[in-house]
């Protein structure tokens, strides 16, 4: 495996995300292709079948998010935090590969999948999530976020490719390279540190919808688009994983991933 072609994965998580944790985890190892290191970013460690990075050892911290609450309500605290722990993970973690998949704790491959082809291009899957009920509202707020945040950006360009929506998709691949392109062309235009540019963005009452991942995907498509090739995987969205349902619901196998959306957002930190 060629050294430009490992894929370390990168998994933010909560003590909320453990019926899905191992899950994610075991067959990131099995089903991404190069994969090389498989990290869970968290305030304690969670399990022992992956590497564990201390999220107190981001340059910002929940605490800082959270002075935002009055504006973007409580969820939403927990919310932005791991949009940006995913960020800067290609940035704090130290020895990480250039090539960083960061994966939704939620998240389980059940099929082999590749996200740097022959060519060297980073794979991002088609979106469905445009489709789905009630993401009007999420699109348009999102997308006045992208263009406060970045305003060179044209969020035209979606629509010249043929793409109704989105780069979210449950998972992403970042390059080092690239993320720091982005920071610094966002750093030059506020004069301020990104995640607090990100926040203060967020906190604007026509933006609350932020997306990391809307962000990079559109600023690759308009700096890096001969370093990114779009393709399909199947995937679902669903709802429990119980031990028994993850083994025998061989429905759920003709699927790429399947990202299980069922939490207990009353845990606390």
């Amino acid at each position: 495996m060629s050294k430009d072609q490992t894929i370390d994965v990168v998994i933010p998580a909560h003590r909320k995300d453990l019926p899905t944790l191992p899950y994610c985890v075991k067959n990131a190892k099995k089903n991404i292709k190069n994969v090389g290191r498989v990290i869970v970013v968290s305030k304690t460690k969670l399990v022992d079948t992956a590497e564990w990075f201390d999220e107190a050892k981001y340059p910002f911290k929940k605490e800082d998010i959270a002075k935002t609450a009055d504006k973007i309500g409580h969820y939403g605290v927990g919310w932005y935090y791991q949009q940006l722990l995913k960020m800067y993970s290609p940035l704090v973690i130290p020895n990480i590969s250039n090539n960083v998949l960061v994966l939704d704790s939620d998240s389980v491959f059940y099929k082999k999948a590749e996200f740097i082809d022959e060519k060297g291009r980073y794979l991002f899957n088609k979106s469905k999530e445009y489709k789905n009920f009630g993401t009007d509202d999420f699109v348009v707020s999102s997308r006045k976020f992208i263009k406060k945040v970045l305003p060179e950006l044209n969020l035209n360009i979606l629509e010249r490719e043929g793409l109704k929506s989105s780069g979210v998709a449950h998972h992403m691949i970042f390059s080092k390279e690239i993320i720091m392109d982005l920071f610094a062309r966002v750093e030059k235009i506020h004069k301020k540190d990104f995640w607090k540019v990100f926040m203060d963005t967020a906190s604007e009452k026509d933006c609350y919808s932020a997306s990391e991942y809307e962000l990079y995907f559109v600023f690759m498509l308009t700096y890096y688009k001969d370093k990114m090739k779009r393709r399909t995987l199947k995937y679902k969205n669903t709802h429990d994983i119980t031990f028994k349902k993850y083994l025998w619901e061989s429905l759920r196998r003709k699927y790429h991933y399947c990202s299980y959306h069922n939490r207990n957002y009353q845990l606390k930190d």
